[in-house]
């Protein structure tokens, strides 16, 4: 008897969590309902939908955002949604887009197309940045655009108000860009960080390329990291390469202190380039200057890349 009260009790608390299962923590909320998101800022802000909302596809997405459409292929965006929005009080008039990405990394660089370390960067988001009249703003897989017509003195706090109030309505996002992340913080050019889906070093088969500008000894340096998706990929590009500058005579001698396979060639347009390898990570630096300094910073990226799980640590 009691051995039949136990396997009731079994089977009814299993049917209790199947049909009530547990909440799962960690996760991004529910998908993006722009129509949602534009009325309600409508209607509890100081801005009013102007028409209905649009929802952008297909060849239409090339003419979004002025120069900006262009891009929209590359990092495989699929759909948009706009807006025009007229503050109550002041009769200024803003057109917002959100941008939807397959990923964070996609979102990323396509965010960071114009992106330059001159420009004034806001933490709207995960990074936003003021362009003329124009606000980019990312957050997780999603580019919010916002861009007036209108030449006002004081058009940035329109701008930067509209991108705030859409953010935060936007579904939650957890950052998760590992292998961005892994390039080194000391001497780095504050926001010049990248993302390139295609070629690098003027070679076509190097894609997903994550860099960025480092000063040091009074010279700029580009640091990068490719991602090859496989080991055996990474070891075909990486000898490819290797092959096709010492056919051009420009491989460089030079000994350094590094933890993995590694070259340098004499690259043409920035000198001295290092390339290690690492699993399915390529990574290196352009235009590399002390031999101290380089060593350090690789040895740097190769730790970052362990810590973050993307090559083994052994």
């Amino acid at each position: 008897m009691v051995k039949t009260n136990f396997l009731l009790g079994c089977v009814v608390l299993w049917l209790f969590y199947f049909l009530h299962p547990f909440p799962t923590f960690g996760k991004e909320r529910e998908q993006v309902n722009p129509e949602k998101i534009f009325q309600q800022i409508s209607e509890k802000t100081r801005w009013t939908l102007m028409g209905e909302a649009q929802r952008i596809t297909g060849r239409d997405l090339l003419e979004v955002g002025q120069d900006i459409g262009e891009f929209v292929p590359e990092f495989r965006i699929d759909k948009a949604y706009q807006a025009r929005f007229l503050h109550k009080k002041d009769s200024c008039m803003v057109t917002t887009t959100i941008f939807e990405a397959p990923s964070q990394i996609m979102a990323f660089g396509f965010y960071s197309v114009q992106k330059s370390p001159s420009l004034e960067f806001y933490d709207y988001g995960f990074e936003s940045y003021l362009s003329g009249e124009r606000l980019f703003s990312w957050y997780g897989k999603y580019v919010v655009l916002s861009e007036m017509a209108d030449t006002l003195q004081d058009n940035e706090k329109y701008l930067k108000d509209i991108v705030r109030q859409i953010v935060r309505r936007l579904p939650k996002q957890k950052r998760h860009t590992p292998i961005l992340d892994a390039l080194p913080e000391k001497n780095k050019v504050e926001h010049s960080e990248k993302f390139y889906v295609h070629r690098w070093l003027d070679q076509n088969y190097f894609e997903n390329i994550y860099y960025a500008d480092y000063y040091a000894n009074e010279e700029y340096s580009r640091i990068f990291i490719i991602d090859n998706g496989t080991t055996a990929t990474a070891d075909s590009n990486f000898w490819r390469y290797y092959s096709f500058m010492k056919k051009k005579s420009r491989i460089v001698n030079d000994t350094l202190n590094i933890a993995t396979d590694y070259f340098v060639v004499d690259e043409p347009l920035w000198g001295k380039t290092l390339l290690a390898k690492k699993n399915r990570i390529i990574y290196g630096i352009l235009n590399y200057r002390k031999k101290d300094w380089t060593e350090d910073r690789m040895q740097d990226v190769l730790n970052r890349l362990k810590k973050r799980k993307v090559v083994k640590s052994g």
